[in-house]
Order: C-alpha cells, then sequence, then structure tokens
C-alpha cells in the first residue's frame, strides 16, 4: 500500500499529481499522440505556477507555458512513428522567462503489440548547461522505469476532475483496458467491473480509491475482483488520500497486487483437502460396514450351527414317527414338518455361505456350459409355475473362461430363481443373455437374466445388495448379498436395472481371465 501524510502532519509543496511527484528533481511530462498532457510531476506545478489537475486532459496550444508547441508536437510524433528514444532541447514559458528543457523522449509502448501510444518528455528544466545523455537517462529511468516495472500496480485520481490521472503498465494490465487514463470514477461499474470478495458489484462511490478520495479514508487490504474483456484477476488493494498544505484533499492513490494464482492454489487446496476429507469419511464408513459384516458373520455362523443341531433332531424324529405311524391322518403333517426342516436347512446354508465366502478356487470352464446348467435346474424345480424361459447364449458358445465354477453357479442359480420367483402365474417371462464385453482393460462376457416381474421402486434398489434386506415375504435377504461378495472376488460387477411395473434385469460382469497365482496367494 502506497501510505501519504495525514491532515495534521506537515506536508511540503502545492500539492500531488503522480506517485513519485516528489522523489524526482526533475520534470517528467507524458502525452498522447494529440498532444494531451495525461501526465506529470510535481515540478511542472512549480514551473508554471497552476495547478496540475487544471493542465491534465489539455493539449500543447491549451496550455499555453510550452514554448513553440508545434515543435513539442514534431518530438512526439517522431517519437511514435520511429518507436525510439530522442534527446532535444525545448523551452518552456513559465511567465517570466523561456527557460531550456533538456529532455530525453521515450515512446512507451504496448508489450502484446509492440505499438507506441504515448510519449514521456524527462528531463531538467532551467540548466545553465546542457546535461549529457547518460544523465538524462539516467535521471528518468531512476523515477519512470522503476514505476512502471513495480510488480503492483499504481493508480492516482484527481478529485476536482473525478477521474484517473496515472496508472503503471502493472495497472493498466490488471485493468485490461486500453486508455485507462482519463476514465471517470462512475466508468468503473460499467467498463471494468470491479467486485467485493463476496461477489457483489462495487457502486462507484464504495471503490477503495473514491472513499479515499472523497472521505479521506485509507484502505489496506481489500480483496477486489477485477472483470475486463481480458479475463477475471482477483487483486489485493489499498488506497490512501493526497492532500494540499491546508489539508485539502486533492487526489488519491491506489496500489494493488494480483493475487489470482494464489487465489486458485488456494481453492485447489481447499477442494483437495474436501476431497480428501470425503474420501476420508468414505474410508472410515467402509470400515465401520466391514466391523458390522464381520460381526453379523461371526452372529449367522454361530446361529446357523445352533439350529443345526435341533433341527437334526426333529428331522430324525420325524423319520422315526413315520415308520412307526399306523394312522394317515398324520401323514400329512409329518409331509409338512419335512418341509419346514428343508426350508430352515436353506436359510441355514444361506447364513453360512454368507459368514464363510472362501475364495474362489479357480478353473478354466466353459461358461455357457454353467448358465445352461443352471437354466435347466431351475426348470425343473418351478415345474409347478407356468412362465417361459429363454435364452440367447450363442455370442459366448464355446469360450473359456477363468472363474470358479461352484460360486459362478451359486450367483446364476440366485439371480434365475429371484427371477422366476418375481414373475406373475402364466404370463411370466424370463430371459438369459450371454455377451462378450471389456470390463476396463480387460476382455470379459456379462450374463443378463431379465424378467418381466413388478419392478422394484429406486429406494429399495439402493438397499437390494445390502445383507438381510430383501423385498419377498419370506427369506433371509442374504441371496444377493452374497451373490456381491462372490462376483468382487472374481474381481467383476454386478448391477441392477428396474422401474417400478416394468420389470428387473440383474447382470454380472467378470472378467474372461481370472486371478494369476500370486493374486490369489495375497488373498
Amino acid at each position: 500500500m502506497v501510505k501519504t501524510k495525514r491532515k495534521d502532519k506537515k506536508h511540503t509543496g502545492s500539492g500531488h499529481s503522480a506517485p513519485g511527484g516528489n522523489a524526482y528533481p526533475g520534470l517528467i511530462l507524458r502525452f498522447d499522440g494529440q498532444g494531451r498532457l495525461l501526465y506529470a510531476t510535481r515540478s511542472l506545478e512549480r514551473i508554471t505556477g497552476r495547478r496540475t489537475e487544471d493542465l491534465l486532459g489539455r493539449t500543447l496550444k491549451a496550455n499555453g507555458f510550452f514554448s513553440s508547441p508545434r515543435r513539442w508536437k514534431e518530438l512526439i510524433d517522431a517519437v511514435l512513428r520511429e518507436g525510439e528514444e530522442r534527446y532535444c532541447e525545448l523551452r518552456i514559458n513559465d511567465g517570466k522567462e523561456v527557460k531550456p528543457f533538456f529532455a530525453q523522449a521515450v515512446p512507451e509502448k504496448d508489450p502484446e503489440t509492440g505499438r507506441a501510444g504515448t510519449v514521456f518528455v524527462a528531463g531538467l528544466y532551467g540548466s545553465p548547461e546542457q546535461p549529457e545523455k547518460e544523465e538524462l537517462a539516467s535521471s528518468f529511468r531512476g523515477f519512470y522505469r522503476i514505476l512502471e516495472e513495480l510488480p503492483m500496480g499504481i493508480v492516482t485520481m484527481s478529485k476536482k476532475k473525478n477521474r484517473i490521472t496515472y496508472a503503471n503498465r502493472r495497472a493498466r494490465k490488471l485493468y485490461g483496458v486500453e486508455g485507462v487514463e482519463g476514465l471517470e470514477m462512475k466508468d468503473h461499474s460499467e467498463t471494468l467491473r470491479l467486485f467485493n470478495s463476496k461477489g457483489e458489484m462495487y457502486e462507484p462511490e464504495d471503490l477503495p480509491l473514491s472513499r479515499s478520495l472523497v472521505k479521506g479514508e485509507e484502505v489496506s487490504r481489500e480483496e477486489v475482483i477485477i472483470r475486463s474483456p481480458s479475463g477475471e484477476r482477483t487483486v489485493i488493494a489499498g488506497s490512501s488520500p493526497l492532500f494540499m498544505d491546508n489539508g485539502e484533499i486533492v487526489g488519491a492513490i491506489a496500489s494493488f497486487t494480483e493475487i489470482t494464482d494464489i487465489k486458485r492454489e488456494q481453492e485447489d487446496l481447499e477442494r483437495e483437502k474436501g476431497e480428501k476429507q470425503t474420501q476420508l469419511d468414505e474410508t472410515h464408513k467402509k470400515l465401520d460396514e466391514a466391523q458390522r459384516l464381520s460381526d453379523i458373520g461371526t452372529l449367522a455362523s454361530v446361529i446357523a450351527h445352533e439350529l443345526r443341531n435341533p433341527l437334526g433332531v426333529i428331522s430324525t424324529a420325524v423319520y422315526n414317527c413315520e415308520r412307526k405311524n399306523r394312522d394317515n391322518a398324520l401323514e400329512k403333517h409329518f409331509t409338512n414338518i419335512k418341509k419346514k426342516i428343508k426350508e430352515s436347512e436353506h436359510i441355514i446354508n444361506n447364513l453360512l455361505n454368507f459368514a464363510r465366502v472362501k475364495l474362489p478356487v479357480i478353473k478354466k470352464v466353459e461358461i455357457k456350459q454353467i448358465i445352461d446348467s443352471c437354466l435347466d435346474s431351475a426348470a425343473q424345480k418351478y415345474t409347478r409355475k407356468s412362465f417361459k424361459l429363454s435364452r440367447d447364449l450363442s455370442e459366448i458358445k464355446g469360450l473359456t473362461v477363468e472363474a470358479d465354477p461352484y460360486q459362478v453357479q451359486q450367483v446364476l442359480a440366485n439371480m434365475v430363481n429371484n427371477a422366476i420367483e418375481a414373475v406373475p402365474e402364466g404370463e411370466g417371462r424370463v430371459e438369459a443373455k450371454g455377451r462378450l464385453c471389456r470390463l476396463g482393460r480387460r476382455k470379459a462376457f456379462r450374463i443378463e437374466i431379465k424378467d418381466n416381474g413388478p419392478g422394484i421402486e429406486k429406494i429399495l434398489r439402493e438397499k437390494i445388495f445390502e445383507p438381510f434386506f430383501t423385498t419377498k415375504s419370506k427369506g433371509t435377504g442374504l441371496g444377493l448379498a452374497v451373490c456381491a461378495q462372490l462376483v468382487g472376488l472374481h474381481e467383476g460387477r454386478i448391477d441392477l436395472a428396474s422401474a417400478k411395473g416394468k420389470g428387473t434385469t440383474v447382470s454380472v460382469t467378470l472378467p474372461v481371465h481370472g486371478k494369476n497365482e500370486r493374486k490369489r496367494r495375497e488373498l
């Protein structure tokens, strides 16, 4: 931030027209191609006795103190045309006498186009002897070059005309607007579109420079977003008022440093932090779920073992009772008891399968044979239900894969059984399809089991692979949970697509080539 003396401190000089006005003992002037004065150090006020604010924006002839304005204009035209520095002797009339002005004229070029748009004329006024070119160059560059090459933007504004009187190269680049000098405060919101850190557009009177200019406020480290035709930039701005000896505010100066890249890095870090936190939360969730499933598996194993003993006793008792039974009326009850024992054993097997999912024993098998076997077994199992079972396995005919045949058969049997149980009586349709596909970069095959059952609502589809969740009136809810585990062990994936009233399609995708021996040992 550029600081200035406060009102209650003693000042020297008659005012400020640009940053560094007192720092340079000579005179620096800046003109545009029409010869209008855009910038001057405070020395011009001392020479002419006129306020700089009254001189800026006026032509050489209108200002009157440039002796032989035609010669000044010729110099400006030549420097702009040739784009090179020139050394010259000019004249300035201070109202009393005409004195020599030994100067160096420097074109100010656009860094992108390389074209000169304005000219700086800097030198020593009234010197009895013409200085050396090196002295002029050193004197000029000692102020202008430093000011122009500052890594921060510098802008000054005149209170009388309420417009920007000077902007260094960095400021012009950050603004992204040609001809910043002469821009009035009200034009900021139209041309530059300045926003605060909350993304709210500044009113002209709320800008840091305006507050310093009108209220005498010193602004420190305020974040400003500049949106111009060249893009969006974020800067940290500061501003201070410029005073006359009598305490009157005659202008304001602002400095700002770009933090666009820093801001972007902070946003990237925050986003990365959020992503890492999300991943950490998901990992914790998976660990909790794994622990929960482990506990459930242990409990299921214990329950299964405890139930098998009494079921074995009941089964033996029924067998002995049947042998000794002479009453035909009891035969019906024996049949129901045996049926329930069989259902209980099925539930126990599901519990044990869930609790003791073993690593796959990889073998080379012909996958179509396994699918045909599952479909044929299902057709025989549900002979009392009227439905149509079709298959399309021509694409995978003769395909040999590496998998655990028992586990793959277990998965397919569960999928087919669920589909048959879901379809309506008489109008039910179950379709089995086999396709070749890719699983990432690996060659794979997909098995789809589609039914025309009632479908599954979205809220239920999200839980369909969770243990003990089922949409059936009877069932353990472990079938698809076990299937998901087995498919995962084969490095495959299981998907479910369904809509209420439109049936369900369950698909299993497995790689053609199973895990190698090393990976199996690592498991």
